[in-house]
């Protein structure tokens, strides 16, 4: 769904299933943003998030985080850890999007 809702902005999207994926595409063609779900199989988003801004080949890719747990602790954790904005599943669209627009244009 998320997917369907960037590409209907005109983002160029690429998916992966997982994090050690997200990593790997994140090399073979670094994105201009990354948008990372705490909660995914092999690697989850906090994993992804420290392993991405302690490599200098990518810690200055703007990750948001995007995940169904939004709780204040998981906020101030994954902020901490290195990531540029959070929004809660559920948020409005036009937050997301928003938030979005802004990390790129940073």
């Amino acid at each position: 769904i998320l997917s369907m809702l960037l590409e209907n902005e005109f983002y160029e999207v690429v998916e992966a299933g997982n994090g050690f994926e997200g990593i790997e595409k994140t090399y073979e063609a670094p994105p201009e943003l990354i948008i990372c779900d705490l909660m995914m199989p092999k690697m989850n988003g906090a994993e992804m998030v420290k392993k991405l801004k302690n490599d200098s080949r990518t810690r200055d890719i703007p990750v948001l985080m995007l995940t169904a747990a939004g709780t204040e602790e998981n906020e101030y954790q994954l902020l901490s850890q290195g990531a540029d904005d959070f929004v809660t599943k559920g948020s409005e669209t036009r937050v997301l999007l928003a938030r979005v627009e802004r990390l790129l244009n940073r």
